[in-house]
């Protein structure tokens, strides 16, 4: 199945073509098969509504591809534009898994505090993509929805619209279930090129853009962590009151933080040390610097 895939991108790439909707499609239908998804999707859009970007409609069992926001405009590398279509897919096809994740399972079928943690985030996540559903589309929120939600913001009753107008759009990268989304797809597509074309320098672009999201809402106050991705986002939704702090939420569910490897603290926006940070973010300067002096020369 992988294989198929990036050959497609491939044949596309030597044709001196951008993949096309078709060849989404094809895609699409392919990782559904190979993550036995059938239930969660049902229809693929390319009209897509003002204000929307590519995404993945939960209610309407939709996925929503937009071309002209996947065109990278900026690259001029075929290939790296189709490998950015390529990441874009496997994003929504990512939320669909997560999905699935909650609709087929409950917090108490994982035993791992980290599995835990994760059905809880994924949850939260989709009960606000209801929401955001329902304004775009003007769906009839149900009462638990608004009550699930309200526990979040208790002003979300009267303004839920502008509320998650702001919280969604505006801070969408907070998201862990968008960070997590972001980092499969770049994985995935990382994993292919090292598969199917293990001697192309492209993989480096991949790599850098992973080592990116992952220190992407670190910032430190000397040698500790000042704010970490997971402290955002219960900021975010207003978990200042609800819960004192991610401390709270990771004793309750007896997480270890050093214990746990650093790509999955990363992924999750948990606690890391100041090395840790300084030497991913040295590899991604490194990085930087060695394709300026290729564009120079």
């Amino acid at each position: 199945m992988d294989e198929y895939i990036f050959n497609i991108i491939k044949k596309n790439t030597i044709n001196n073509k951008i993949i096309d909707n078709i060849d989404v499609i094809e895609i699409i239908d392919i990782l559904v098969e190979k993550f036995a998804l059938e239930n969660y999707i049902e229809k693929i859009s390319f009209d897509v509504p003002k204000n929307v970007s590519t995404s993945f409609e939960p209610r309407r069992k939709t996925i929503i591809y937009d071309f002209d926001r996947n065109k990278e405009g900026k690259i001029k590398n075929l290939y790296i534009k189709n490998l950015n279509n390529l990441f874009a897919i496997y994003h929504e096809i990512t939320h669909v898994n997560q999905l699935k994740l909650i609709s087929e399972s409950k917090e108490n079928d994982f035993k791992e505090p980290i599995e835990k943690l994760r059905y809880r985030i994924t949850k939260e996540f989709f009960q606000i993509c209801k929401l955001k559903d329902a304004r775009l589309y003007n769906f009839v929120p149900s009462k638990e929805d608004l009550e699930y939600v309200a526990k979040i913001n208790e002003n979300i009753i009267d303004s839920y619209s502008d509320y998650l107008s702001f919280t969604y759009y505006f801070f969408h990268d907070s998201f862990i279930c968008e960070r997590e989304a972001d980092i499969e797809g770049y994985k995935y597509v990382i994993n292919l090129l090292k598969t199917y074309d293990p001697n192309s320098n492209i993989t480096q672009y991949f790599e850098n853009n992973l080592r990116k999201k992952y220190l992407c809402l670190y910032s430190f106050y000397y040698d500790s962590p000042r704010w970490t991705p997971i402290k955002d986002y219960l900021h975010l939704l207003g978990y200042d009151e609800l819960k004192s702090d991610i401390e709270t939420l990771k004793n309750e569910i007896n997480i270890e933080t050093p214990d746990l490897p650093l790509d999955i603290r990363m992924e999750y926006g948990l606690d890391i040390t100041h090395k840790e940070y300084y030497e991913l973010e040295n590899k991604v300067i490194n990085d930087r610097e060695k394709r300026l002096l290729k564009e120079k020369i």
